[in-house]
C-alpha cells in the first residue's frame, strides 16, 4: 500500500508542477518485487488506475522493480514490463549486482535503465572492482539501456565513473534527501 500511496502523491505533486507550468522531468518511484509474485495483473490495474486520474504523461513516470525480482519470476516480469512500456511507463532495475541474476538474464528483460548498486563503489575501490564495473557498463550500454551507478557520494568516486564512460549517477555528492519544496527551489 505504500508504493501505491507514494506513486499517488508523486502524481499530485506532477499534477500541480503541471498547473503552475512547471518544467516536468522524469521521476523514479520504487515497487516492491512483492507486486509481482503473482501474474502482475492486479499491480498494472492499480497503476492504470491511479495514472488515469491525473494529467501527468506517464513518460515522466519510471517505475523501478529490485534485481531480486529478476530471479523470483521472470516471464511475469518480461510481461509486466512490456505493459508497462505500452501505457508508456519508463522501467528501471534497482539494485543490480546485489542478487543472483546474471547479465544474460538482464538482457531478456525490457527495462529502460540498469541502476547498478552502490556496493561497487562504496566498498574499498580496487583497480579489479573498477574493471569489473567498466565492464558492466560497456555491457549494460550493449543492451541499449541507460545505466545509473547508485551510492556516488565523493569527488573520487564521481571521477573513477567519469573515468570509466559513466554519465549519470545519484547519490549524496548530488544532494541528501529534501523535502519537495526544496527540490522545486533547487531543481524546478
Amino acid at each position: 500500500e505504500l508504493d501505491f500511496y507514494i506513486f499517488e502523491e508523486l502524481l499530485r505533486t506532477m499534477e500541480r508542477w503541471k498547473k503552475q507550468n512547471r518544467r516536468l522531468i522524469v521521476v523514479s518511484t520504487n515497487f516492491s518485487g512483492r507486486h509481482f509474485d503473482g501474474d502482475g495483473e492486479e499491480f498494472l490495474k492499480r497503476v492504470a488506475h491511479i495514472i488515469s486520474k491525473y494529467s501527468v504523461p506517464p513518460s515522466y513516470i519510471e517505475i523501478e522493480v529490485t534485481e531480486s525480482v529478476l530471479v523470483k519470476n521472470l516471464e511475469t516480469l518480461q510481461k509486466t514490463i512490456s505493459r508497462l512500456h505500452d501505457m508508456g511507463f519508463r522501467v528501471a532495475i534497482d539494485d543490480f549486482g546485489t542478487g543472483y541474476s546474471s547479465l544474460s538474464v538482464l538482457a531478456d528483460v525490457p527495462a529502460d535503465v540498469v541502476k547498478i548498486d552502490r556496493d561497487f563503489i562504496n566498498k574499498d575501490i580496487t583497480d579489479r572492482r573498477l574493471v569489473l564495473l567498466y565492464e558492466i557498463g560497456k555491457m549494460v550500454k550493449i543492451m541499449e539501456k541507460d545505466i545509473i551507478i547508485e551510492g556516488v557520494e565523493t569527488e573520487e568516486q564521481e571521477q573513477y565513473l567519469r573515468e570509466g564512460g559513466f554519465e549519470c549517477g545519484q547519490g549524496f555528492l548530488c544532494n541528501r534527501p529534501i523535502p519537495v519544496g526544496e527540490f522545486e527551489k533547487l531543481y524546478l
